[in-house]
């Protein structure tokens, strides 16, 4: 096995234009369905006539549950060329698709086994959210040449590529440790593997892969050195060049630095790339922290109004980059930009946010010629003094027009007119002015809520924090707000699907019914030592992972963290009160102990815990309701502190009470 080290300039050419929206347009006529019917009781398709076959709904799509009902019901299957499964849809089952004639696929949902088998035209491959790529999933696809694995996938089973002859490259997840047997045998022109720092290649995983020769590994040495395989099957594996890689780059555009795909700046990045509006900085990288020059402002807003040309030469005497000097020229030209004087642009100078804003204005008066809306007063940002006189209009335009917004620190909220912008910042800028979705991820905006005397803050990772003291108001929902999974009208409603995380500063002594409910992307939260109450419904259907409850904690409330997805629980000694239906849900959770000072357990309050094996109760507990853990079938043993004859009082107010194994110590 030979192996060689350093930094590779890797490109992937990735058409994704189906992925992502492009600049608004008129709307074109829709094409006309041809074919409709429906996919079980949950899911519904039509073919267009332009060939696409677009499946939607939610659920496991089966093999047997395809139903035409137009034009009629024995009408054939035409050929087509493009397939969307639409997210929504959580598995594509075994064989769902094996031997259809679709030349292009973009699957959302885990992919069945066997479930492309044989689809002989099938040349192209989108995987946009699955978690698993099932046994023989695409066996024999002849013609399969491009495949993009997006990183959700942890599990790439046996033979999934088996037979794809004209596969010349694949990249793996970054979550991919183990390469199973058969996954790429018989790919004959298979020349370049992309991979993690994988520990396991089983044997004859590239049985047949006559054509290896190039194997990107993301790890260090130590870890290529420590790569177990089998040699069995897997020669050309053993004999191909090892080079290293400091990091996996993105699926799709290749980049070695680009944010995960649910952070804030990702979508205005993906945006731009897609549009050709920016592009990357060398050597593999976007460099998406790096502070935007004016030269790279002028030249993305050039090629977002199509890259028109100057008559003449920029009047600037530093122009001397070529690939901005027609968008600098053209900038000039119509009075985007004047300058900075002396004849000069300053080209590389990082671009300020009140030279962004002023930038932009013109732009929109001047270029595409539209009726400016009327500016904000800036009387109420202390530092509203700081802004230029050149650029006052412009900012008031700017925040009301909502192109940019505050920034919170530790003296309110702030303009930062000579503040800096990264190029992330700017693509989400891009992003929202081309769309007409107003800027609010790049920034921070603190709000008051008068009545409690709190302030909240947003930061650019999502972390939304909130500091003052006494407690966070509860939130009313309907059934119907939660059934649907709407947020709570809290004072940050407009950022709910951007928070990542939530800290809860010293002070607080109360989290409210509702605040917090139906977060889709809540994964941490950080509670203060002076918290004593957690509302009903609290965090309800926010997938947290980690959590601390706090010492001094009182009361958890009806349903309070239904549905998280906590790691480890830890219930503090001080909590005297668990509502029903506290924790039900929470799939992932081992071991549970219940304090001394809790007296009851209530209905559903750890109702399907399915990885729940072990419970501690003690010898205190004096009422327990016959479901209290209703659904949690893999408990294994329950430990109890008091007596038998405390155990066996408690079973009779609870009659079929699954304990699994009971030991009790008292």
């Amino acid at each position: 096995m030979k192996k060689q080290c350093g930094l590779i300039l890797l490109v992937l050419c990735v058409a994704v234009s189906l992925l992502t929206p492009g600049a608004a347009a008129a709307e074109p006529e829709a094409p006309a369905v041809i074919l409709s019917g429906t996919w079980g009781d949950h899911a519904s398709f039509e073919l267009t006539e332009d060939g696409v076959f677009t499946i939607t709904g939610t659920g496991e799509l089966r093999a047997d549950q395809m139903r035409i009902t137009y034009p009629s019901p024995d009408t054939n299957l035409p050929a087509f060329d493009t397939l969307v499964v639409s997210e929504g849809i959580t598995r594509i089952g075994g064989n769902a698709f094996a031997a259809w004639g679709m030349k292009e696929a973009i699957l959302y949902g885990d992919v069945g086994g066997s479930a492309f088998w044989e689809c002989t035209r099938l040349e192209t491959v989108y995987v946009m959210n699955a978690e698993e790529i099932g046994t023989g999933a695409f066996t024999e696809c002849a013609k399969l040449q491009n495949v993009y694995l997006a990183d959700t996938v942890k599990s790439l089973n046996a033979g999934a590529f088996d037979g794809c002859k004209a596969l010349e490259e694949i990249r793996s997840p970054r979550k991919i440790m183990t390469l199973h047997t058969l996954t790429f045998r018989d790919c004959a022109k298979l020349k370049t593997v992309i991979m993690p720092a994988v520990q396991h290649v089983e044997q004859d995983c590239f049985l047949n892969c006559t054509a290896l020769k190039e194997i990107y590994y993301a790890g260090t040495e130590a870890q290529l050195q420590s790569l177990e395989y089998n040699p069995a099957g897997n020669v050309t594996f053993e004999e191909a060049e090892f080079i290293l890689l400091p990091a996996m780059p993105d699926p799709f555009y290749g980049f070695f630095d680009l944010p995960a795909p649910d952070d804030w700046a990702y979508e205005g990045i993906c945006f731009c790339l897609d549009n050709g509006y920016m592009a990357g900085m060398g050597d593999g990288y976007f460099r998406p922290d790096d502070v935007t020059t004016r030269a790279q402002l002028v030249t993305i807003l050039w090629r977002v109004s199509g890259e028109p040309k100057a008559a003449k030469a920029a009047p600037f005497t530093d122009v001397n980059q070529p690939w901005a000097a027609d968008a600098i020229a053209w900038a000039a030209e119509n009075g985007i930009v004047n300058g900075v004087g002396d004849n000069r642009f300053e080209p590389d100078g990082p671009i300020t946010r009140e030279q962004l804003v002023t930038i932009f204005c013109r732009y929109c008066r001047d270029w595409l010629k539209t009726d400016m809306t009327p500016g904000a007063s800036l009387a109420s940002f202390p530092d509203a003094a700081q802004v230029s006189d050149w650029a006052k209009d412009a900012m008031a335009w700017g925040i009301a027009s909502k192109l940019i917004s505050g920034v919170g620190t530790d003296h309110g909220v702030e303009l930062q007119p000579k503040g800096s912008a990264t190029r992330a910042q700017i693509a989400r800028v891009i992003l929202n002015f081309v769309t007409g979705v107003s800027a609010d991820a790049p920034e921070s905006e603190p709000q008051r809520e008068d009545q409690n005397e709190l302030r909240w803050t947003i930061d650019r990772e999502g972390t939304l924090t909130i500091t003052g003291s006494g407690p966070i108001p509860d939130y009313p929902m309907t059934e119907e707000d939660k059934a649907n999974f709407r947020p709570p009208q809290t004072p940050w409603v407009d950022y709910y699907d951007e928070i990542r995380a939530v800290v809860i500063g010293e002070g607080i002594t109360r989290v409210g019914d509702y605040v917090f409910c139906n977060e889709p992307n809540l994964k941490r939260v950080t509670l203060p030592s002076t918290l004593r109450e957690i509302g009903d419904y609290a965090f309800y259907s926010a997938p947290i992972r980690v959590l601390k409850l706090p010492e001094g904690l009182v009361s958890i409330g009806d349903y309070a963290f239904g549905g998280a997805d906590i790691l480890e629980l830890e219930i503090p000694e001080t909590v005297t009160t668990l509502g029903e239906g506290a924790f039900v849900g929470c799939m992932s959770v081992q071991t549970i102990r219940v304090p001394d000072s809790v007296r009851e357990l209530p209905k559903d309050v750890f109702c399907n815990c399915p990885c729940l094996k072990t419970i501690y109760l003690p010898g205190t507990l004096q009422a327990l309701h016959a479901d209290a853990f209703r659904m949690t079938v893999n408990l294994e043993n329950t430990y109890f502190s008091g007596t038998q004859a405390q155990w066996d009082a408690l079973m009779e107010q609870a009659p079929g009470f699954f304990a699994g194994k009971v030991t009790c110590s008292g």
